[in-house]
């Protein structure tokens, strides 16, 4: 009986996982809207750090996470596209604002998609 309320919960934290990279890629972007469009301004913050920490509540750390990818993004869309696919996590994203710059980088990492997607 033990192990069988163990799988159970391993299947809902599977559930669960699954749910909370499609909630991540659907907060960012509704984000990304928000950033092109200047609405955190018009409701009433002065920039997306402050209306997600504020308005939404997340942790500072979360925040810049969301804020730092969500610009990129725009600029390299092909990384939104790798936190869609799941290839990569939006932590990893972070990790890669850094070091991408838009056309090289996205290049790599339309290579580096192509290449995960492959196998």
């Amino acid at each position: 009986m033990f192990f069988m309320n163990i799988e159970v919960l391993h299947e809902k934290a599977l559930a669960l996982s699954k749910t909370y990279r499609e909630s991540e890629s659907a907060l960012l972007d509704v984000l990304m809207e928000l950033l092109k469009d200047n609405g955190f301004f018009r409701l009433g913050y002065p920039n997306l750090f402050v209306y997600c920490t504020s308005a939404l509540s997340l942790s500072e750390a979360q925040a810049c996470y969301f804020s730092k990818v969500a610009k990129k993004s725009e600029e390299v869309p092909e990384l939104k596209m790798a936190i869609e696919q799941g290839v990569i996590s939006l932590s990893q994203a972070r990790r890669s604002c850094r070091s991408l710059r838009r056309k090289r980088q996205a290049r790599g990492l339309r290579r580096q998609l192509s290449f995960l997607n492959a196998n």
